[in-house]
């Protein structure tokens, strides 16, 4: 996809978000996974334990002082923003992690039950009034955490 077709999260604004994948999991520390990327948005709650995240932003760079960590502590949660090349690592202790996968979609291609009719979601206020601007102002490709 080409950069200008990619939908950030700051970018939102006329999207409505269609819930792709979610669960709830047990990770232990011999957990592996590898730098990847989506085109959707993911939210990662740490309901026990804590987990790390690792990013990238130019996966063509090798060199290891690219990868920025932040760590999600129980009761935190990170937003991993599309296109953001990251992994999960289980450092210590087990961690149960909820998550969930968002895909920014037109109201045209997501409109189960008339429900943008219904109640539309007016992002844009919704980011603006909330502390979701942070996320919003935060440079594209982020992941921040809460």
């Amino acid at each position: 996809m080409s950069e200008r077709n990619r939908i950030y999260f700051k970018d939102i604004g006329r999207y409505v978000l269609e819930p792709i994948s979610f669960y709830v999991k047990v990770f232990t520390p011999d957990f592996y996974m590898g730098m990847h990327n989506h085109s959707y948005f993911e939210f990662m709650y740490a309901e026990k334990g804590s987990f790390t995240i690792e990013t990238m932003k130019d996966p063509e760079k090798i060199d290891q002082s690219e990868i920025a960590s932040l760590t999600v502590h129980q009761g935190e949660f990170i937003f991993i923003d599309a296109y953001l090349f990251h992994r999960l690592k289980i450092t210590d202790k087990n961690a149960t992690i909820y998550n969930i996968e968002l895909e920014p979609k037109s109201p045209e291609e997501y409109n189960p039950f008339n429900v943008n009719a219904l109640m539309p979601i007016r992002y844009n206020a919704l980011i603006e009034e909330t502390n979701l601007k942070n996320i919003a102002k935060a440079t594209s490709g982020g992941g921040t955490r809460f």
